[in-house]
């Protein structure tokens, strides 16, 4: 018996009683296919954050909320596909379907727009606990406005694609206003700039670290792959400028290639935004890759970014002050404490003859 075979049989009929057809289970399986591999990135960061560094923060939440997001839109894409998706337009009854489609359609828009918001929003308030200098924290703290703003744009801008909003999807209800192409280009555009930005700031930062060699090229790879996720947007928009120029007559069909990339680039955002965040992790599993540095303080190795402290000692010159001024602390005390009880006596033998203006050159050297 072929397990397979009937397993592919099954598969098929079930999307076929769901009216999914064409391109539509192969969209389905890219979108849960690749929120699983996010989520499973946003598993192990959560357990390196619980169990290894002991700290959870508000950015790690704001990454599972993401995750959340991003399943929305993989239940928006199956009510899509349901209601017509990845069939041909010919074999697509409008009358009845274009209502769920276009009302699911809507669903997918805001689902992948504050997935996106979400997940830039983590990266950035990530920024915020990893680096101590001023004008790092500075940067940090105008690009997380900069974000903000552009998120609450961009679902502003889905939640009045039309008012009313159900003269979005309902054909027999007259629209009063509905956002203009200008607007959905801004976004694209806004949200490839956001991208840029978000990606480039820690670069400069920790390329000047003094690290080992092989550490100091897993430090700037982790945060330097966030620009994959700005590749994917760049063809992404590529694709939508495409349809823009020639209309596809067929586009329920042929449109999967913009959900495919349009997928990649949600999910892959998160898992980019959870890689930044596993450098703990790598060092417990292994501990000989990063090559520690010999001077190292053992009691922060294999820790990552961040420590166990209220204020976590992390990129930045912050923590270097605090060690220098223990040590200075430290050599002053040592040198106090060889000042023996002779050494008094001669110091204050010293001030009393500089009363009377008879101190000689070996009095000096005290």
């Amino acid at each position: 018996m072929n397990f397979s075979s009937s397993a592919e049989e099954s598969a098929a009929s079930t999307t076929t009683s769901l009216g999914i057809g064409g391109t539509g289970p192969n969209q389905i399986a890219a979108a849960f296919t690749t929120w699983t591999i996010a989520v499973a990135f946003v598993c192990l960061r959560m357990w390196t954050r619980a169990n290894i560094v002991g700290v959870v923060r508000l950015c790690d939440w704001i990454i599972v909320l993401s995750a959340v997001a991003a399943f929305g839109q993989c239940l928006s894409k199956l009510g899509e596909c349901m209601h017509g998706t990845g069939r041909h337009i010919q074999d697509i009854d409008f009358a009845a379907e274009s209502s769920g489609m276009l009302q699911a359609w809507w669903c997918t828009l805001l689902t992948y727009n504050l997935t996106l918001a979400l997940t830039k929003i983590s990266i950035s308030s990530f920024y915020l606990t990893i680096f101590t200098l001023h004008w790092e924290r500075r940067a940090s703290i105008i690009v997380l406005v900069i974000v903000v703003i552009a998120s609450l744009w961009s679902i502003t801008a889905v939640a009045t694609a039309a008012i009313p909003l159900q003269a979005l999807w309902n054909i027999n209800m007259k629209a009063t206003y509905m956002q203009s192409d200008r607007a959905w280009w801004s976004l694209a555009g806004l949200n490839i700039g956001t991208d840029l930005v978000i990606f480039t700031l820690p670069i400069p930062i920790v390329a000047r670290l003094s690290l080992p060699p092989r550490q100091n090229v897993l430090v700037v790879g982790t945060f330097a792959i966030g620009f994959f996720v700005c590749v994917v947007s760049f063809i992404r928009l590529g694709i939508l400028i495409q349809s823009a120029r020639a209309p596809d007559p067929d586009w329920t069909y042929n449109g999967a290639n913009l959900t495919y990339w349009t997928l990649i680039e949600g999910n892959t955002g998160i898992a980019v935004a959870c890689i930044m965040t596993l450098k703990p992790l790598v060092s417990k599993l292994f501990p000989n890759l990063l090559e520690p540095s010999e001077n190292a303080n053992p009691d922060q190795s294999n820790t990552g970014f961040e420590t166990n402290s209220e204020r976590p000692f992390t990129v930045g010159s912050r923590p270097a002050r605090v060690l220098f001024a223990a040590s200075w602390a430290s050599s002053r005390s040592n040198r106090d404490d060889n000042i023996t009880l002779q050494d008094v006596e001669a110091r204050r033998s010293v001030v009393n003859k500089a009363g009377s203006g008879s101190v000689t050159a070996s009095d000096r050297s005290l």
